[in-house]
């Protein structure tokens, strides 16, 4: 019923935003980059220079939108400006690529091979679980900022009052989606085994795959009808 919301409360143009910032097609520049470092991952290859500079330029803009006044004028458009775009994804692919080179791919623990088995089958596991991870975040996010609007919003100025939503971010997210996971895991073979939990299943499948889509046709209406202003931040 997301879009009925959309229908009835838009009453400006500022939920046209929403149309980009939750829709899986705006992160597709970072999906292309993490699919192009796993081509080849290596720190020095002619293959990844383009990251070392797509890098440095995110990072210049990150630096200007969140320590120059009036830096997202330079863009006219409000929807490029913030730190969820193609300008900032760059900068998380060089730390990821720096970081497959710098750490050890081995974990050298000298007299606790125990641990060591232990630390490793976890690591796998959530591993596994990233998938699942990241829906549970999409969905705690989008509880939140139903309800708060934004992070900022939600608490005062002072960073150090709020700096508890993180590592609870960190519990939803890794607990719930590895949770979720071994619910997969066991659903999955169930569903083979008996008629009446594939069926289940599939319901449950079709019903998420409808509501996404009436979701999607409704942030589409908005966007026709409440259009981005050409020039949000006069020069």
């Amino acid at each position: 019923m997301q879009w009925v919301q959309y229908i009835l409360y838009a009453d400006t143009w500022w939920y046209t935003i929403f149309f980009f910032y939750t829709n899986i097609l705006f992160l597709l520049s970072a999906v292309g980059m993490g699919m192009w470092i796993a081509l080849d991952s290596k720190i020095s290859s002619k293959h990844n220079i383009i990251i070392w500079i797509l890098g440095i330029i995110s990072f210049g803009y990150l630096v200007g939108v969140n320590f120059i006044d009036d830096f997202k004028s330079v863009f006219h458009f409000y929807w490029i400006s913030g730190d969820y775009n193609f300008l900032t994804f760059p900068y998380s692919a060089l730390i990821v690529l720096i970081a497959l080179n710098v750490l050890p791919a081995q974990l050298n623990l000298k007299g606790l091979k125990s641990w060591k088995e232990k630390f490793q089958k976890a690591i796998r596991e959530i591993s596994s679980s990233t998938y699942h991870i990241l829906l549970v975040q999409i969905l705690w996010f989008s509880i939140w900022y139903h309800y708060k609007s934004s992070i900022h919003t939600g608490f005062d100025d002072n960073p150090l009052n709020y700096i508890w939503f993180y590592p609870l971010n960190l519990l939803i997210g890794f607990v719930g989606g590895y949770l979720w996971y071994r619910f997969d895991q066991y659903w999955i073979p169930k569903s083979r085994e008996v008629p009446i939990w594939a069926l289940l299943y599939y319901i449950l499948t079709l019903s998420s795959s409808i509501f996404y889509v009436s979701w999607f046709f409704g942030q589409f209406v908005v966007f026709w009808k409440y259009p981005i202003p050409d020039v949000f931040y006069p020069v």
